[in-house]
């Protein structure tokens, strides 16, 4: 019974591909991410620009991280490297948990993604 749901991480696409899919997805936002540090950041904060300023780019460089991990990971199939990619990846979008889509996607992809790592450590031992 419990193994029927197996079948569920094969629909639309392999887990693989879900996978690839959080790196980009992590990777557009990290672009977003980028743009808001050094165009938005800096004119709106105000009294509280260096503490806005710092906030944002630990957040930045967190995600950006997470997308390299994450593609590197992927396509060198190194599962330890993967899983740093899911952590990195995930903190900012957990954060921002009043952008309802941003976390409930990295949850989804998250699941679908530790799946995948779940299947690449198998691989490699």
């Amino acid at each position: 019974m419990c193994n029927d749901f197996d079948k569920l991480d094969d629909i639309c696409c392999p887990l693989r591909e879900k996978s690839i899919f959080l790196a980009s997805w992590t990777l557009a936002h990290a672009i977003i991410l980028i743009h808001f540090v050094f165009f938005y950041s800096t004119r709106t904060a105000g009294d509280n620009l260096v503490l806005n300023l710092s906030y944002s780019v630990i957040m930045m460089v967190a995600h950006v991280l997470g997308t390299i991990f994450l593609f590197v990971g992927i396509y060198k199939e190194h599962a330890f490297i993967f899983l740093l990619g899911i952590i990195f990846s995930s903190i900012y979008p957990y954060l921002q948990f009043f952008m309802i889509y941003l976390p409930a996607v990295q949850i989804i992809f998250t699941i679908t993604s530790c799946k995948y790592y779940k299947t690449m450590k198998g691989e490699n031992n």
